[in-house]
């Protein structure tokens, strides 16, 4: 796996591309703080939950494609 050149440009990039179906909410950030009980357990929640989000947003264009390739369009 190649490393991450450029954190910052990643995330920046990633604010301009991300649906908001898949995003993070205000209500999503208020419940990774209330519930970690350090910095860093904050930062691997939010990061797990954004990994879920991405897992999310994978599948449902993994079945599009699919409904899109069964109807032969």
């Amino acid at each position: 796996m190649a490393a991450v050149k450029n954190t910052m440009q990643v995330i920046d990039k990633a604010v301009k591309t991300i649906n908001s179906f898949y995003d993070l909410t205000s209500n999503n950030i208020d419940d990774i703080y209330c519930n970690s009980d350090n910095a860093i357990d904050m930062i691997l929640n939010a990061f797990r939950f954004g990994y879920m989000q991405g897992a999310k947003a994978t599948k449902a264009y993994i079945n599009k494609s699919n409904k899109t390739v069964k109807r032969g369009v």
